[in-house]
């Protein structure tokens, strides 16, 4: 992914402008797994470029869409 390379060549401002705009048509079409999966990526790049306080901060959004993928699928399942 273009964005998570710009992330690791410290060029953290464009990295999350693109990683941003796939995440939001994700979101748009309701694909969970690919949300949190992109959300993954970018923390642990993030922390790895040594961008600590936007890795915690990504790593609490991954909370609350995973949290929020299984509440869906669990209503799916009744």
């Amino acid at each position: 992914n273009m964005g998570l390379a710009l992330i690791a060549l410290h060029r953290k401002a464009e990295g999350l402008a693109l990683l941003r705009k796939t995440l939001e048509e994700y979101k748009q079409t309701h694909e969970w797994i690919s949300q949190v999966e992109t959300l993954k990526d970018t923390a642990r790049f993030l922390e790895e470029a040594g961008y600590h306080a936007d890795a915690l901060a990504t790593y609490r959004e991954l909370r609350e869409v995973a949290q929020e993928a299984a509440h869906r699928s669990q209503q799916r399942s009744l």
